[in-house]
């Protein structure tokens, strides 16, 4: 004959099944909070690595360029602020990048004449390399203020940015600026038209050093800290 459930062993099987159910979620919390927390650990790292992938892939770009066109060899394309070298800052960088086909120039009068070929406009940067008035070879950097367009020539007027002496002929190269300023715990990014876009934020310290075209970047974030470095 079976024997039904006494009150207390109900109680008792009860008790007993609340307490298998409430263990099984704790352990269901926990393994919840650390996968939270190992996230949460891994995001910043993440956030690095992809970060430095861009920058390091910036840099490539402007050295196999660079490297590509053998006359603008020794031109420096890696300066310690956004002002070409004229002001050593420890909060900021800017690189250059090279794009186009080099084209031959001479200087005429206060212009330079180039060929029809080529996309360039009013507003480029422009890189220029050749023999100065020494006849010594050199190179510079200048904005383009106004294209003159004649019947098979163009002449460039342009606004040089450093105060040196100017290659009277030569070559010269389409270029792009990227600068990079640390401010307030963002690393930002200054597109070559001069528009700044937060390209790295939440850093609790940021810094670089350029050493025989080796560029050492180390970063705090979020307890997370690290260093990389990039070759040109």
């Amino acid at each position: 004959m079976m024997k039904g459930f006494s009150l207390l062993e109900f109680l008792v099987a009860t008790t007993f099944f609340l307490i298998v159910l409430v263990s099984g979620y704790q352990s269901l919390d926990w393994q919840f909070v650390l996968s939270r927390t190992v996230l949460e650990k891994t995001r910043p790292e993440q956030e690095a690595n992809y970060r430095l992938l861009i920058l390091d892939g910036l840099l490539r770009d402007c050295s196999e360029k660079l490297d590509q066109e053998a006359f603008f060899r020794g031109v420096p394309i890696f300066f310690h602020d956004l002002q070409f070298g004229t002001e050593v800052r420890e909060d900021a960088f800017s690189i250059v990048r090279l794009l186009q086909k080099k084209i031959a120039f001479t200087r005429t009068g206060n212009s330079l004449q180039i060929s029809m070929s080529g996309a360039l406009q009013a507003g480029n940067t422009v890189l220029l390399a050749g023999p100065v008035e020494t006849m010594q070879w050199d190179w510079a950097y200048a904005n383009i203020t106004k294209i003159v367009t004649q019947t098979d020539y163009r002449l460039l007027q342009l606004e040089y940015l450093l105060e040196k002496p100017a290659p009277v002929k030569g070559y010269l190269l389409h270029a792009e600026i990227h600068g990079f300023l640390f401010k307030n715990q963002t690393l930002y990014w200054i597109s070559p038209d001069g528009q700044n876009a937060p390209f790295w934020d939440r850093l609790d310290q940021f810094a670089f050093e350029w050493n025989d075209k080796r560029l050492t970047v180390s970063w705090k974030n979020a307890g997370t800290q690290g260093v990389f470095t990039s070759s040109l």
